[in-house]
């Protein structure tokens, strides 16, 4: 079932109106988190403006971030006044937020001022101000941006690093990828490789910066960073999917063995990951190591792998994509197996859509019916399959929408005693005088994952949106 737009922009604005109100709470942690989630929505401008003259900086500091996520807004000159003003707040931590909601703006009446602040001794109002004027797109100060890349600070080599990214400045191209090694090997003699010593400061500044490094070359294809990209893809934990991304960016020939090692490897995220920028890039040779992850028995690794030779279109892999749809052993996967058929073949897929029309899985059966619906097909089985979710779900939106486009005739209709067996209750009789309550609380937890949107919270709203129907339809 889809999110209903009304029920979402419903629970959106109650959101808003609660966050507001946090805003007048006596506690100033409360009023930071409740600036940062309304720059979240997009949401409480005015009040986020107001929150600059808090007394407590965590406060100000929220709020002129906040404001740089308005960059659509009609008021939008407006903010970029309001955030010139809070750079000379006496607060570093809100001139920094500051700096940076202006870049995000991509102000250029700002960039007088915040160039001005490429003077400055502390590295972090420094390092904001490089990255806003990337942002802004001043290329003319590339050149001079670029020197940052040999500064004292990792914070601000680290801006410089995306500065050069984002101006798409290629004679940075040897200093980053010298860098990069120098950076790699400090970590490596400090004994910064082991993730367990993440929580040490100094190694989440050079763990960042060599983070920025290597997408540094990806985007600015640095070939000659190609060697140093192919140890770490192979060596560095936690920096393995990024480097193999950027070997991709490349367009660098990878060593099928090692793509191959990555893919099993034990972290369901990096496998993800590793499949998605694959897809992402385009990468062909590597379609014959996604194919066999179909089969793969981690749900996420198959769901991606199947997301993967959609999008790559790979017409070998169509009958395993039929099975799914029939035999998959998760209901979810299924209806993305009947999704991926349908993407595949399009109205090829007709005899499929109408067997998968009965299926005992309520959400494969109604997908199936809404593709026969978009196909606008009107041969005696359809009709029949048609006819027989009427009958079924006379309540669904579907069976209300069907008899507007096909009348259909009265011997189409399968009558009580010419209908086959009905396929086993997905809600268990005992379970069903619980229904409504049931449905009442998966109803507030699907509500609440709404409140924060993330990709793990979509999959599980994804479920219980699956769950609800069933219960619906009891």
């Amino acid at each position: 079932m889809r999110p209903d737009p009304v029920e979402n922009d419903n629970l959106r604005q109650r959101e808003v109106e609660s966050q507001i109100l946090a805003l007048h709470s006596p506690a100033a942690h409360i009023r930071a988190s409740a600036a940062r989630r309304l720059g979240d929505l997009q949401a409480g401008m005015a009040d986020l403006i107001e929150c600059l003259q808090d007394p407590a900086e965590s406060v100000r500091s929220a709020a002129a971030m906040s404001l740089g996520r308005f960059e659509a807004d009609e008021r939008r000159q407006e903010i970029i006044e309001m955030l010139l003003a809070a750079i000379d707040d006496p607060s570093e931590r809100v001139c920094q937020s500051a700096i940076r909601s202006l870049g995000m703006l991509r102000a250029e009446t700002a960039r007088d001022e915040i160039e001005a602040l490429l003077d400055e001794t502390d590295p972090f109002i420094l390092g904001s101000a490089i990255l806003a004027l990337a942002r802004i797109g001043a290329s003319d100060l590339a050149p001079r941006i670029a020197g940052y890349l040999q500064d004292e600070s990792s914070y601000v080599k680290t801006q410089a690093a995306r500065a050069m990214a984002l101006l798409k400045y290629m004679p940075a191209r040897e200093v980053i990828t010298s860098l990069l090694e120098k950076t790699r090997e400090e970590r490596r003699s400090r004994g910064f490789e082991d993730p367990s010593a993440r929580g040490d400061r100094r190694e989440s500044d050079l763990y960042n910066l060599q983070n920025q490094l290597i997408r540094a070359a990806g985007d600015l294809q640095i070939t000659e960073a190609v060697t140093i990209l192919i140890d770490i893809a192979q060596k560095d934990i936690g920096f393995r999917g990024l480097a193999v991304e950027a070997l991709i960016a490349i367009g660098a020939d990878i060593d099928p063995q090692l793509l191959v090692g990555l893919l099993a490897d034990p972290s369901i995220f990096l496998r993800k990951r590793l499949i998605q920028l694959i897809t992402k890039y385009n990468y062909l040779p590597a379609l014959t190591l996604i194919r066999p992850l179909v089969h793969e028995e981690n749900i996420t690794v198959r769901a991606a792998a199947l997301q993967a030779i959609v999008r790559l279109k790979d017409a070998t892999a169509l009958p395993r994509i039929r099975w799914m749809c029939y035999h998959d052993s998760n209901p979810f996967i299924r209806v993305q197996a009947v999704h991926s058929l349908a993407e595949m073949l399009g109205a090829g897929a007709v005899q499929d859509m109408i067997g998968l029309a009965g299926d005992a899985n309520y959400q494969v059966r109604r997908t199936a019916i809404t593709y026969l619906l978009e196909w606008k097909q009107q041969d005696p089985q359809t009709l029949e399959a048609f006819a027989r979710y009427i009958d079924d779900y006379p309540e669904d939106a579907l069976s209300i929408e069907i008899p507007s486009q096909y009348p259909l005739p009265d011997n189409t209709r399968i009558k009580n005693e010419d209908r086959a067996p009905a396929s086993f209750p997905l809600l268990p009789d005992e379970l069903r005088e619980e229904a409504g309550s049931m449905l009442n609380n998966l109803q507030r937890w699907h509500d609440e994952l709404l409140r924060a949107p993330s990709p793990e919270r979509q999959a599980v709203s994804s479920a219980l949106a699956l769950l609800m129907d069933i219960l619906r339809n009891r």
